[in-house]
């Protein structure tokens, strides 16, 4: 049986965030380092703009704690940055389904940026 452990909140969510959008954990397990589980969830606000919250636990194996959140630099409204999350050790890839084209003329094209854990 499965039973709750955890629930898990943003920071600073605006209203109607979406926060949980996607969601995927991994396991950090490296030789000489604490391990740890990362959990990646995705929000994203009114605008369409989205974030990608990133949580730990490696101080408490109870709690998750909000250890940074990530952000598109170059996101504009409707992208849905972290509508789709995946993590896999120390990396993490985020889907901007909504995004535009590199030269900003094709509406819908989406894109996927990859990120190293550091």
């Amino acid at each position: 049986n499965w039973v709750e452990h955890t629930v898990i909140l943003p920071g600073d969510a605006p209203s109607n965030a979406l926060f949980g959008t996607s969601c995927k954990l991994s396991i950090t397990d490296y030789p000489g380092e604490v391990s740890y589980i990362t959990a990646a969830i995705g929000a994203y606000n009114a605008a369409g703009i989205g974030y990608v919250y990133l949580f730990r636990n490696d101080l408490d194996p109870d709690s998750f704690v909000e250890h940074r959140k990530i952000t598109d630099d170059d996101s504009s409204s409707n992208d849905n940055f972290g509508r789709s999350v995946g993590i896999y050790n120390r990396y993490l890839v985020a889907g901007s389904p909504g995004a535009e084209n590199l030269l900003g003329t094709v509406n819908n094209v989406g894109k996927a940026k990859l990120y190293r854990l550091g």
